[in-house]
């Protein structure tokens, strides 16, 4: 036995060692642990943030509420009929789903109003109740699921709303109580500070963009719900503090609705202004700056006082009344500027206008002296009649005698004429010269260009349209009664009129030698063609024309001799049947049980043998015998090729009846037949014999030639050919 010595390989051992594997394993697990640790951080930072903005949305909703209803304290205090406490109103941890749901939640809201408790937002003429009701009446500010069961690390929140002297809503408090807060993984029993204090820069955050009031987030404790002013507030370090020593510290967000920075309007009694008056006085600018006309009545005289000042808000010490005195605004009261010259400066004031006011009956007349003339745009009452400017904007009502403007927007606008049947309203083209559109006092409008209606119209009188009228709904022509007319067209030759006879008969005709009712482009439909002697109705349809059962279609005329029917003494039902036009179906049954075997002769043949001629089956289809080849029925099936080119003499059949015969008993015996029979002699013609054949008395099988007579009977056979068009 011999042993094999293995090679010694040089160089280094593949794979790897035990040390190496175990340094692997540790800087594998290493990475997971900061790698998990940071998604830990980052999942523990998304939650902070998320339960801020939920938490937030209670804020946010106050804001809101407070925004569309003015920020009055007694629509809160009365909330859902409830009576007024003229004291600060506070919402205890087991109240605050009723807060959320009757006081942030419109009381029409379909999933959870309160329609007797709830909030009952302004309505349209700025009180709960007047005018119409806007989408708040349906508005969750604070969704019907949001913050009603457990809320984010088990806290616990209050709420409390205050008012000041003036009937508006102060401050508003949401205490988020952290007594039992539990910030999962990254909870510290001890020391929350640190998590409390992320939670407060998410709430900052979340509530940066309020629209009304000015937010801020503290730590503190809170006190008496009924009054926010006594809360213990903490600093940071404060709050840490007491957290260590086993403490409260919880949460507050406050909102306050007072000051300059809370988005609200200027309130009249400069409450809520950090200036308490203020006055202008003459402006430094250059020489060209802003001017605007003034005026002020004379409290004595009525009359009007105008001079030019710099554009500007007016205020004086020790009153409280604001003016705005502006080249263009909108607002209720209105001073109106000059037109400036070529130089850019205010030119004088000249421009006055007649002063309208109400007469007993409510209409419009002219002031007496001297209260008859005011500035333009002003009236001896303050209501605004007169523009002179650019563009007016009235809330309300206008009234004038005459308005020459570019664009006019209003709610509503009167206009009237003291004689009758003149024109009341007329807008003219760009050149000024041509009306467009005219209404005259009487009701009547003439339009002179494309009209379109986006809703119904309804016309009681005339009304006339020169070229297109586009309407995107109904029309409805209540004047088509008794014989009223509607016309489409100048009302000669190329028009449509519309007509009823006042028995309920309605009767559409065309004016000119022809009248189409189509379905499509395509030509489709029922055309009436009026050759300037009798009118011919057509019917046109890809899948042919199709009516339901039990109708028919009737004809004036009979069909074979083309004479009017004689109505007389016989019922309209009667008529009918007689005149009724054969259906598709009655055409296929007649085609089907009418023979299609025509005999064109008979006669008589006697003798032992004679020749007949084959009569030509086809002789209508020569145009010989017509006036011309268009007068040929038949002409287009033959060019169509529906007709086969045949020789109509092949068509042709014959038929021998025998009449009589003579018998020789005698000479013949008793078995003798009378036999006949016929042969082609020719493309054109039979040869027929007729005999006495049998077995003879000898039975020699003897016959006699001309023994008799037959009648021939000459036929054509067409069962082979179409003549229709119509294949059924």
């Amino acid at each position: 036995m011999s042993f094999r010595k293995q090679p010694n390989y040089s160089g280094k051992q593949s794979g790897f060692t035990l040390i190496e594997l175990t340094i692997g394993v540790v800087v594998t697990f290493t990475i997971l642990s900061i790698v998990g640790a940071w998604l830990s951080g980052i999942k523990h930072t998304f939650n902070i943030n998320t339960a801020a903005k939920d938490i937030s949305k209670v804020a946010i909703a106050v804001q809101r509420r407070n925004a569309h209803d003015g920020y009055l304290f007694s629509y809160w205090d009365e909330n859902g009929g409830r009576a007024a406490t003229d004291a600060t109103l506070s919402w205890d941890a087991g109240d605050m789903d009723e807060f959320l749901t009757d006081y942030l939640v419109g009381r029409r809201n379909p999933g959870c109003g309160n329609d007797a408790e709830g909030w009952n937002p302004l309505n349209n003429l700025g009180t709960p109740d007047d005018g119409a009701e806007t989408s708040m009446e349906r508005a969750a500010l604070v969704g019907c699921n949001d913050l009603r069961a457990r809320l984010p690390f088990d806290v616990t929140i209050s709420a409390a709303l205050s008012p000041d002297a003036n009937d508006t809503v102060s401050r508003f408090a949401l205490y988020i109580d952290t007594t039992n807060v539990n910030f999962g993984h990254k909870n510290d029993e001890d020391n929350n500070f640190l998590n409390l204090k992320k939670w407060q820069l998410a709430f900052e955050d979340a509530l940066r963009n309020g629209k009304s009031g000015s937010p801020e987030v503290v730590f503190g404790t809170v006190g008496n719900l009924g009054d926010i002013d006594d809360d213990g507030l903490y600093t940071d370090t404060e709050c840490e503090d007491e957290l260590i020593d086993g403490n409260e510290c919880s949460l507050i967000i406050y909102i306050d609705f007072a000051g300059l920075t809370n988005g609200r309007f200027k309130r009249t009694d400069n409450q809520d202004f950090f200036v308490d008056d203020v006055t202008f006085g003459d402006s430094l600018a250059a020489v060209d700056r802003q001017r605007c006309a003034y005026y002020e009545q004379d409290a004595v005289t009525g009359l009007w006082n105008g001079q030019v000042v710099d554009c500007a808000i007016r205020a004086g010490i020790g009153d409280d009344q604001v003016v705005l005195v502006a080249d263009g605004v909108v607002t209720n009261e209105v001073r109106i500027s000059p037109d400036k010259n070529a130089a850019g400066d205010a030119v004088a004031v000249d421009a006055f206008c007649n002063a309208f006011v109400k007469g007993a009956d409510d209409e419009l007349e002219v002031a007496a002296a001297p209260l008859d003339q005011t500035p333009c745009g002003i009236t001896v009452d303050g209501a605004v009649v007169q523009m002179l400017t650019n563009e007016l904007h009235v809330a309300t009502t206008a009234y004038a005698g005459e308005i020459v403007s570019g664009p006019i927007m209003s709610s509503d606008i009167t206009i009237f004429n003291e004689t009758p049947g003149t024109t009341a309203f007329q807008i003219l083209d760009s050149t000024g010269a041509n009306q467009v559109f005219v209404v005259d006092n009487n009701g009547r409008a003439l339009v002179g260009s494309t009209m379109t209606v986006r809703d119904d119209a309804t016309f009681e009188t005339n009304v006339q349209v020169n070229e297109d009228l586009t309407v995107g709904e109904n029309v409805t022509f209540g004047m088509i009664q008794n014989t009223n007319t509607v016309t489409f067209g100048d009302g000669g030759a190329s028009s449509l009129t519309f007509s009823r006879d006042g028995a309920g008969t309605f009767t559409m005709q065309g004016q000119g030698l022809g009248l189409q009712l189509l379905a499509n482009d395509d030509g489709e439909g029922i055309k009436f063609e009026n050759d300037g002697d009798e009118t011919t109705i057509k019917m046109f349809a890809d899948n042919g024309v199709v009516t339901e059962n039990g109708t028919s279609f009737h004809n004036s005329k009979s069909t074979l001799s083309n004479a009017d029917f004689d109505a007389a003494g016989i019922t309209t039902e009667q008529l009918r049947r007689r005149s009724a036009l054969v259906t598709a179906d009655m055409a296929k049954y007649l085609d089907d049980t009418s023979s299609p075997i025509q005999i064109v002769g008979v006669d008589r043949i006697e003798g032992a043998y004679m020749q007949m001629t084959k009569p030509d089956c086809l002789y209508f289809l020569d145009d010989a015998n017509y006036s011309s080849p268009e007068a040929n029925p038949y002409r287009d099936l033959i060019d169509s090729g529906t007709l086969a080119t045949t020789d109509g003499q092949s068509l042709a059949r014959l038929i021998l009846v025998p009449t009589y015969f003579k018998t020789y008993n005698s000479a013949f015996g008793d078995n003798q037949i009378y036999a006949q029979h016929a042969a082609h002699a020719s493309s054109t013609a039979w040869d027929i014999y007729l005999y006495l054949s049998g077995e003879g008395a000898f039975d020699t099988g003897a016959r006699e030639d001309g023994a008799g007579g037959s009648m021939a009977i000459t036929m054509c056979d067409y069962s082979g050919m179409n003549f229709s068009q119509q294949t059924f």
